[in-house]
C-alpha cells in the first residue's frame, strides 16, 4: 500500500538492453489499484567493445567481469575497477572518460543519461562518482535518485556510490541543461588507506529524452494499492 494524496518517484531499472528511468507518480484522487507501464529508452552502448571510453591510469579496464559480479548487465562485457578479480588496493585513484558526444542537434526538452552499476567497495570510504563537461572544467553531477554517500574519503570527501550491492542497479542523471553542444562525462574512482574490496563496474549507457521511450513488455507494469 502507498498513502493517498501524495506524489512520489519510482526508479525503474534492471531490464537488459534498456536504460533506467525515474517515474513521477501521483496518488492524488486515486482509489483502489493503480497500474503504470513505464517505457524505457533502448540502451545505446552495451560495451561489446570498449565504446571509446578511456582510462587515465589503467585501473578501469574493459572485459568480462569476475565471478564476484553476476555477469555483465548487457551482453558479456563491461567496464570496471577490479576486472581481474583481485580487487583494488589502498590509496588508488583512476578516472574513466567517455567519448565526447555531440548534442548540438538535440531538440529542446528533458534529457537524461542513465546506466547500470554494480559496486562492492569499502562502505562509507571508497567509491565512484560522475562529473560532466560541456567543453570547460568537469563538475560533479548528482543522480536524480541521489548518491549512496555524501562524503567519501577516497574521493576527497565528495559524494558518490559506496558499499556493496547484490545486483546491478540503475542510475539516472538529468542533463536537460547540458544539451546544445558537446558533452563528456567521466567516472572517478578513489580508495583511502584502509580496507580494500572487489571493485566497481558499469554497463549499458543510455541517453533518454523525456517521456519518448521504447515500450517494454507488459509484464513490467507496476501495480500498487492506494491506502484508504
Amino acid at each position: 500500500q502507498v498513502p493517498v494524496g501524495k506524489d512520489d518517484r519510482l526508479l525503474v531499472f534492471g531490464v537488459a538492453g534498456f536504460g533506467a528511468r525515474v517515474v513521477e507518480v501521483s496518488t492524488v484522487g486515486a482509489t483502489g489499484t493503480v497500474t503504470i507501464n513505464p517505457g524505457l529508452s533502448a540502451s545505446g552502448e552495451d560495451f561489446s567493445t570498449d565504446g571509446g571510453f578511456v582510462s587515465s591510469q589503467g585501473l578501469w579496464t574493459h572485459g568480462t567481469p569476475p565471478a564476484s559480479v553476476p555477469g555483465a548487465f548487457a551482453g558479456s562485457q563491461c567496464w570496471g575497477i577490479g576486472m581481474d578479480g583481485l580487487g583494488y588496493a589502498d590509496d588508488q585513484a583512476d578516472t574513466l572518460y567517455s567519448p565526447v558526444y555531440d548534442l548540438s542537434g538535440v531538440p529542446a526538452g528533458p534529457h537524461y543519461l542513465s546506466f547500470h552499476y554494480f559496486t562492492d567497495t569499502e562502505a562509507n570510504f571508497d567509491g565512484v562518482n560522475l562529473e560532466v563537461s560541456t567543453g570547460g572544467p568537469f563538475t560533479l553531477l548528482h543522480p536524480v535518485e541521489g548518491y549512496s554517500d555524501l562524503f567519501l574519503g577516497g574521493l576527497s570527501q565528495e559524494a558518490g556510490w559506496s558499499g556493496g550491492t547484490t545486483r546491478w542497479l540503475g542510475t539516472v542523471f538529468d542533463i536537460s541543461g547540458l544539451t546544445g553542444g558537446s558533452l563528456q562525462f567521466r567516472l572517478k574512482f578513489g580508495s583511502d588507506f584502509g580496507v580494500t574490496a572487489p571493485g566497481f563496474f558499469i554497463d549499458g549507457i543510455t541517453f533518454g529524452r523525456g517521456l519518448i521511450s521504447t515500450p517494454v513488455p507488459d509484464d513490467l507494469a507496476i501495480s500498487f494499492r492506494v491506502a484508504a
